[in-house]
């Protein structure tokens, strides 16, 4: 648990050079347990967007890994959330299924041409 703990604060420390160019938005601890806390994962088949804090705080509440999917497109995260044993993603599946979603993401796509190609809209199509 403490080894958790401590992952956490070096996210918080670290995560605009361990994730540079991608979506290294931090989400503070405090809120992380409050969306955990309100969203029932346990049991069920969980995506988690961009942010391994929230993994960190689930694998630390129970949650059996197997459970989970991490989405990203950083070649780090991924490689951090694969010593967790979480399966990585980096493109969603029209087939896919999960029965939560959680996460901080970015709202637009990250280019600049981005525009209307924001994905929330291609995670809500469904």
């Amino acid at each position: 648990m403490a080894r958790l703990n401590d992952l956490y604060k070096l996210l918080k420390r670290e995560s605009s050079t361990l994730f540079e160019g991608a979506h290294n938005v931090y989400t503070p601890q405090e809120l992380v347990e409050k969306i955990v806390q309100d969203v029932d994962v346990k049991n069920a088949q969980v995506l988690v967007l961009y942010n391994p804090e929230f993994v960190i705080k689930m694998i630390q509440d129970g949650v059996d890994p197997d459970c989970i999917t991490f989405f990203s497109d950083h070649v780090n995260k991924n490689k951090l959330m694969a010593k967790f044993k979480v399966h990585c993603i980096d493109q969603l599946e029209k087939d896919m299924k999960f029965d939560r979603i959680v996460g901080n993401p970015p709202y637009q796509d990250g280019t600049k041409d981005g525009g209307q190609n924001k994905i929330y809209n291609q995670i809500s199509k469904t």
